[in-house]
């Protein structure tokens, strides 16, 4: 897993536009997947979900490619590459090509 520094702040529909339409260049289908935590209030004991985190899944043709670790809903200046066999096995090539229409897209 890698850390990307944007270089400066954006909301996370900004980030995630820009994540789906440099994939669309490169080649490469996306889906989106909130993360929730299940908790617990004790007294009545109620069950809550909260928000943890999104991932981004990012697939070519056949296989995973990468996924990407976004930390919050709010306004972000970094997300996370995982790569890797249980991840996606994505060319060091190919992920420096879709960051940099990353960059284009922010």
């Amino acid at each position: 897993m890698g850390n990307v520094n944007i270089g400066k702040r954006v909301d996370y529909k900004t980030l995630e536009t820009a994540l789906v339409k440099a994939a669309e260049k490169v080649g490469w289908k996306t889906r989106i997947e909130d993360k929730f935590d299940k908790n617990y209030n004790l007294g009545s004991v109620q069950e809550t979900k909260d928000y943890s985190h999104t991932i981004v899944h990012l697939k070519g043709r056949l296989f995973s490619a990468i996924k990407i670790y976004i930390p919050n809903k709010n306004q972000s200046n970094w997300f996370s590459i995982w790569q890797g066999l249980q991840h996606g096995i994505a060319s060091e090539k190919r992920i420096k090509k879709y960051l940099s229409a990353v960059s284009e897209n922010l």
